[in-house]
């Protein structure tokens, strides 16, 4: 039987959005999404001090961090990062965090180890953002948009402004060699593009290095972990 966690009680409660709301803005697809999915926060500020730790409208309850637009619409911020200690050497390993409560310590999880691929930082930076947007259905915590943080200037060009060109182009590059990480990117897309068809929109906001140590730790911890799967398999959580 699932109990809640009594510390949500301390935290302010977001209200269920109206059906009719979630009918109108939950549902048309997102029209020319790749130029929509840059999230830059005012002054550049962290996504932090625009955000309030509070417990979402979903059937279980959990602590969020959620940012209210002008249309009192609620969005959720959650944080990735990858790690590759002897990134490029032998031997190396990747891991890949996600901190999306302020409950909750985060998940960290390994790189898969394939013979297909070399374990970089840039894949485990990708997988990350994979994970966050597998772990959970956002719009059914009653969210109308999810925002990704990261560090990785890698991630947030490929996903603004790479990836048009890249498909374009057959998945070359401007230089005609193939994009890396196609793999990745494919799933990346497949899922972003997803929810934007249903009028879900996908941004992510370039943090400084400093701002996402929690997420950095996390990375590193899945690094670390010696139970690395040998193929692709999503994230997914259950509970809060």
């Amino acid at each position: 039987m699932f109990e809640p966690d009594p510390r949500l009680d301390a935290l302010p409660h977001v209200p269920r959005p109206n059906p009719w709301v979630m009918s109108r803005s939950i549902g048309p697809s997102i029209q020319d999404a790749e130029n929509e999915r840059l999230f830059v926060t005012r002054h550049g500020s962290h996504p932090l001090d625009i955000s309030t730790p509070a417990v979402h409208c979903g059937t279980v309850p959990a602590a969020r961090w959620i940012y209210t637009d002008n249309e009192a619409k609620p969005s959720v911020f959650v944080f990735t990062d990858g790690a590759a200690p002897g990134n490029g050497q032998p031997g190396a390993r990747a891991g890949y965090g996600i901190v999306y409560s302020p409950l909750h310590p985060g998940i960290s999880e390994p790189l898969e180890l394939s013979q297909r691929y070399e374990p970089t930082s840039n894949r485990a930076e990708l997988r990350g953002v994979i994970g966050a947007l597998t772990m959970r259905y956002w719009p059914g915590e009653g969210f109308f948009r999810l925002v990704i943080g990261t560090d990785s200037e890698y991630v947030i060009n490929g996903a603004t402004k790479w990836c048009k060109k890249w498909k374009a182009n057959g998945w070359k590059t401007a230089t005609g060699a193939n994009v890396k990480n196609q793999d990745l990117w494919n799933i990346l897309l497949e899922k972003v593009e997803s929810y934007e068809s249903h009028g879900f929109s996908i941004q992510f906001v370039q943090l400084k290095r400093e701002w996402n140590e929690a997420a950095d730790s996390c990375a590193r911890q899945g690094a670390n972990k010696n139970d690395a799967p040998s193929e692709y398999c999503e994230t997914m959580m259950i509970g809060s």
